[in-house]
C-alpha cells in the first residue's frame, strides 16, 4: 500500500467513493485528492529511516533516504497545528453559514 502504483490504481476507487458519500459530481477532483493523498505519504516516508517499497510490486527493494526521523517533532508538530487549525476553520464555517441562512 506504499508504493505508486496502489496510489494510481486505488485513486479512481476513493474519488468515486468520497464523491458517493458527499453526493458530489465533481468526480474528478475527489480523485485527484485522494491520489495526491494516497501518493504523498509513501512519499513521506521516503524520506524515513525505515523508508518504503516505493515501486512495488514492479522492485522488491526498500528505499530510504534516511533524513527524517519515524516521528520527528520538527514535521509532526506543525503539521497537527494546521489539522486542528483546519478543523476549528471548518467548523466556524458550518455554523456562520447556519446562521446566515
Amino acid at each position: 500500500m506504499h508504493s505508486i502504483t496502489f496510489s494510481v490504481l486505488a485513486a479512481p476507487v476513493f474519488g468515486y467513493m468520497i464523491s458517493k458519500l458527499h453526493k458530489d459530481t465533481d468526480r474528478k477532483l475527489r480523485t485527484l485528492i485522494a491520489f495526491f493523498a494516497l501518493f504523498t505519504h509513501p512519499i513521506l516516508d521516503l524520506f524515513t529511516g525505515y523508508g518504503t517499497q516505493i515501486l512495488y510490486p514492479f522492485s522488491q527493494q526498500w528505499y530510504a533516504l534516511d533524513s527524517v526521523f519515524i516521528v520527528d517533532p520538527l514535521y509532526s508538530i506543525p503539521l497537527f497545528i494546521l489539522l486542528v487549525t483546519a478543523f476549528v476553520t471548518q467548523n466556524k464555517l458550518k455554523k456562520v453559514r447556519t446562521i446566515s441562512v
